[in-house]
């Protein structure tokens, strides 16, 4: 089923309506699953709340400049890097658990 994003997403890139979370494919939001930030549609503007701006596309500069953020789990979101000239730049990168343990640890 799905709402009506969910299916747009899964359309335009060919993954199950059920595993479209649009968070795991926005511009400006990053979080630990291996599925977030590989695929950038979206901005996100709130909570549950997308702009659509659509896939890089190959070879040109992607449409979006700014933040690149993460909201660990009961914790205010943090700037973990930018999009700059439409490429992303990332400081921290949540997916990296190895890393982010030690810092945690350290």
């Amino acid at each position: 089923m799905g709402s009506e994003l969910q299916r747009a997403v899964a359309a335009e890139t060919g993954c199950p309506v059920t595993s479209v979370f649009p968070s795991d494919h926005c511009y400006n939001l990053i979080n630990r699953s291996l599925r977030s930030f590989n695929r950038w549609i979206f901005v996100h503007l709130g909570r549950n709340q997308y702009r659509y701006l659509g896939e890089p596309v190959p070879g040109e500069v992607a449409p979006y400049d700014g933040e690149i953020l993460w909201r660990p789990i009961s914790e205010p979101a943090r700037v973990v890097g930018r999009w700059v000239n439409g490429r992303p730049m990332l400081q921290i990168d949540p997916r990296d658990a190895k890393k982010m343990n030690a810092r945690s640890t350290a």
